[in-house]
């Protein structure tokens, strides 16, 4: 049901706002092929509901009118009526190939709240679409397993942003070093216990992003976690008291 409540407010905040129009006019709108208005006219005809201006009526339930509506907004590369579809296909037109089809096209190269819900219908379709496919050794694929919150992709992510290059996951493409991008998954890693995630934090602070006190806070998680004498090392190296 939360994954669902999800998914509807995803389709809200993604709702064009078509202000003072009546049902007649973005209908209108509609047939002049105005892509905002085919896909919302779609999604009413989905839900059954009027999210028009004026708050009149409902539009009556309607898959098939659902169909046509969004494929023509989809047609014109209007990307939340690829999501749309893949809702449908998968809950009202019972199409798993076609859902999963449009699931995909809406992932794209994004890593946002729809590619989010949109692998979570994959899942539920049975593809591991983040492990399985071309985008998962991409960079984007990466990052958008990262914002989905495993932490070793998070890692692997940071590692990206720390060297200047593909990580060693053997990505497709590389990125140019970004120390803020590195700490900030490091960081993301390291609070879910990502051990590997602490050493990397250690050195960012003791060479990239200059903070002694940090750098001897994470070596000290490291060794108390590992027991690495590399940590050790440049712990003593930083002059930290320690019992090592």
């Amino acid at each position: 049901m939360k994954k669902w409540m999800t998914a509807l407010l995803l389709l809200l905040c993604t709702w064009p706002a078509l202000q003072g129009q009546t049902r007649e006019e973005l209908r209108a709108e509609a047939e002049a092929g105005n892509a905002k208005a085919q896909y919302k006219l779609g999604s009413c005809h989905m839900f059954g509901k009027a999210f028009y201006a004026d708050g009149v009526g409902n539009a009556p339930v309607d898959y098939n009118e659902a169909e046509r509506w969004l494929l023509k907004a989809a047609a014109q590369g209007y990307r939340s009526a690829f999501y749309s579809l893949g809702m449908l296909y998968q809950n009202y037109k019972g199409n798993k190939q076609e859902a999963i089809r449009w699931y995909e096209e809406a992932i794209g190269k994004n890593s946002d709240l729809m590619a989010q819900q949109a692998v979570t219908h994959l899942s539920e379709l049975g593809i591991d679409y983040l492990n399985d496919s071309p985008f998962a050794q991409t960079l984007e694929g990466l990052r958008l397993k990262a914002e989905m919150g495993d932490a070793e992709a998070q890692y692997h992510l940071a590692e990206c942003y720390a060297w200047g290059k593909a990580s060693p996951k053997g990505l497709s493409d590389e990125t140019e070093r970004n120390y803020d991008e590195a700490e900030k998954w490091f960081l993301k890693a390291a609070a879910q216990g990502y051990v590997n995630a602490y050493f990397d934090l250690g050195l960012l602070y003791q060479y990239d992003k200059p903070d002694k006190q940090k750098a001897i806070e994470y070596y000290q998680k490291h060794v108390e976690a590992t027991g690495n004498k590399t940590s050790i090392k440049n712990l003593r190296e930083l002059g930290a008291e320690m019992p090592y």
